[in-house]
């Protein structure tokens, strides 16, 4: 549901449900300052998830960097 409302405002393609999980959007880190700049103009909440490696299983493991609430602050 996330991916659909953000992908569209952000023009992210959505990519498919994949391991039951639901679908996903995302983009490079490059760009993460442009995205971060559009929420906050469009007063939309973000949380920044970074990868740090992996699990022993292949999985990535993945921490939160940011939180942003949906007014604004930090």
């Amino acid at each position: 549901m996330q991916a659909d409302r953000y992908g569209g405002l952000f023009g992210l393609k959505l990519g498919k449900d994949t391991r039951g999980l639901g679908k996903q959007c995302g983009f490079p880190m490059r760009m993460l300052k442009r995205f971060k700049e559009r929420a906050l103009l469009a007063c939309q909440p973000y949380v920044v998830v970074a990868e740090s490696g992996y699990y022993s299983s292949g999985l990535k493991r993945r921490v939160i960097t940011e939180i942003v609430t949906f007014n604004g602050r930090k």
